[in-house]
């Protein structure tokens, strides 16, 4: 008996010991249902659309429904017209308050824009699209200004730009003034303005990167051919980066003696360079790689060489070099040779209408093809290089390739991985010098049922003389292109392509320089037409795809 009572007093025991714990135990308080829902306005002091607000002094309190914050008040607030003053903002509890403490126009309407500046203090809750409107005058105005702006060449919305407006006409104003008006685009590149004065107006639109409300080179800008008068009106934007007015040399930098990089301000193909006459031209050349000119040079020693660069005749920029003696010229020249490397420009290729081209870091003269090989499956080949591009038009008219670039012509075969090997002295360059190591790279080929083909047959309006066709990839990136002027009806084949979705995409060339050309604000030129082919095309491994665009058609409809 007194055992069974030890146990019976151990498991109540035990039992308290067990409910006591779990009473114990800390378990996370929920709250409840998470508070998703933003501060409401209850009321703002003078009322909303008030006339008659005082010019100094001018104070407007708003109560909302629960406490808030906006610490990016200042930075978001938008107040149209534009003033120059920063008005006092002070956050207390429930009451946002802001203060003009010196005086406003008169007879003017104002809109404050807060954007989503204010949250609740709480969750961060934004109040979307906050504004208030008042006069200093007897009467509000109500004229406004919308639309969407895009970008020319994507075609996408356009986020973080800004629309202005500018009472003064002249072309100069964006660069040295602030707009009278201005409002920010949405996510979707939409904007909404109201409250304006009418009146004619220059309007534009501006990425304005420097925020500093004025237009700056490298900035995005949209604009129109003529002011507009604001009567509630649809504006749309095509916005782009306006090309330098001005080319000048903006970095120089010496390889070695004898080869000097000029970089430009912009990508430039048709600069072209002179000297003076004194100088032999076996003895210098250059080519331009993007933004940058090569100058190559040998043979000229304690000397001054003059170049002038320039740009469809006109000189925009001169260049003075002090070259020293040969013997310093030439321990740099045996420097700057042990560097010399190449790639192909793609990792992979396909065996037909595809060129591997090697891209070398020095100008080459010549190659000694008895001294290098092309290697696949332990099988050796002599590789045979060329300077010409392909011409598969088969015209009269042969193009060449850049000092620094070769064209391998040998017939490959699909899936295999090749080695290309240079041995030493087997690349001569500009200057008469070889490599001194073996140097090699690696590249392959697709199988043939990897990649698929792609054939469009394009018809053009008459409107379009010339232009060039992009195809694009999943990611927006221009995997090939074809240019051509004249040519209304015509077939295009892009070769060689990976399985999935791509676009296609037309800019109308009209100053023929085979590219997308931006607008011009000083020269009231507008960006270059942009079309897109109006569905994806996919493409599938081992598939040859057909497919038409017809611009008459469409143009009918």
């Amino acid at each position: 008996m007194i055992f069974k009572k030890k146990t019976l007093t151990i498991l109540i025991l035990t039992c308290l010991a067990c409910i006591a714990y779990r009473c114990a135990q800390v378990v996370p308080l929920t709250g409840g249902a998470k508070d998703a829902k933003p501060p409401e306005l209850i009321s703002v002091i003078p009322a909303n659309q008030s006339t008659n607000v005082q010019t100094r002094g001018t104070k407007i309190v708003f109560k909302f429904n629960e406490m808030i914050t906006a610490p990016t008040v200042s930075q978001k607030l938008i107040i149209n017209p534009l003033t120059d003053e920063t008005p006092d903002i002070t956050v207390r509890g429930k009451t946002l308050t802001i203060e003009f403490t010196k005086g406003l126009q008169q007879n003017t309407t104002y809109l404050l824009q807060f954007g989503n500046s204010v949250v609740d203090i709480h969750e961060n809750n934004p109040i979307s699209n906050l504004t208030y409107m008042f006069s200093t005058g007897a009467s509000l105005d109500t004229s406004s200004i919308s639309g969407q702006v895009i970008y020319a060449l994507t075609q996408k919305s356009a986020t973080d730009v800004s629309v202005m407006l500018y009472k003064n006409l002249s072309d100069t104003a964006p660069l040295r003034s602030k707009p009278d008006y201005m409002t920010r685009v949405d996510e979707k590149g939409k904007y909404f303005l109201s409250a304006v004065k009418p009146g004619t107006y220059q309007a534009i639109a501006l990425s304005d990167k420097s925020k500093n409300l004025m237009y700056d080179a490298g900035e995005a800008i949209g604009f129109l051919n003529a002011p507009v008068s604001i009567n509630n009106d649809t504006v749309n934007f095509m916005i782009s980066v306006a090309k330098p007015e001005n080319v000048f040399v903006k970095k120089k930098n010496q390889v070695f003696w004898g080869y000097n990089r000029f970089i430009l301000n912009d990508t430039l193909p048709d600069v072209y360079m002179i000297t003076s006459k004194s100088v032999d031209t076996d003895n210098i050349s250059f080519e331009t790689r993007n933004d940058t000119l090569e100058v190559y040079y040998k043979n000229m020693y304690n000397r001054n060489l003059e170049l002038w660069l320039k740009k469809d005749k006109t000189t925009f920029d001169t260049i003075s070099l002090t070259l020293p003696s040969k013997a310093k010229t030439d321990s740099s020249y045996d420097k700057g040779i042990r560097k010399i490397s190449f790639h192909t420009e793609k990792a992979i290729y396909g065996v037909k209408h595809d060129d591997v081209v090697l891209n070398f870091s020095l100008p080459v003269k010549n190659i000694a093809s008895e001294k290098c090989f092309l290697v696949r499956d332990s099988v050796k080949e002599k590789p045979v290089f060329t300077s010409e591009k392909r011409n598969e038009e088969n015209t009269l008219v042969t193009t060449y390739f850049p000092q620094y670039k070769k064209r391998l012509t040998n017939n490959l075969i699909t899936q295999k991985t090749y080695t290309l090997l240079f041995l030493p002295q087997s690349i001569e360059t500009f200057w008469g010098t070889f490599n001194k190591d073996t140097i090699k790279t690696v590249f392959k080929t697709f199988p043939a049922d990897e990649i698929g083909n792609l054939q469009i047959k394009l018809t053009l309006t008459d409107s379009i003389t010339a232009y060039v066709l992009q195809l694009l990839n999943a990611n927006g990136i221009v995997v090939n292109e074809f240019a051509a002027v004249n040519k209304k009806e015509t077939i295009v084949n892009f070769y060689n392509l990976s399985a999935g979705e791509y676009s296609l995409r037309l800019i109308e060339d009209g100053d023929e320089n085979k590219k997308f050309s931006p607008s011009n604000f000083f020269r009231h030129v507008q960006a270059e037409s942009v079309l897109y082919y109006n569905k994806p095309l996919k493409i599938l491994a081992g598939w040859d795809i057909e497919a038409e665009w017809n611009m008459k058609a469409v143009e009918k409809k």
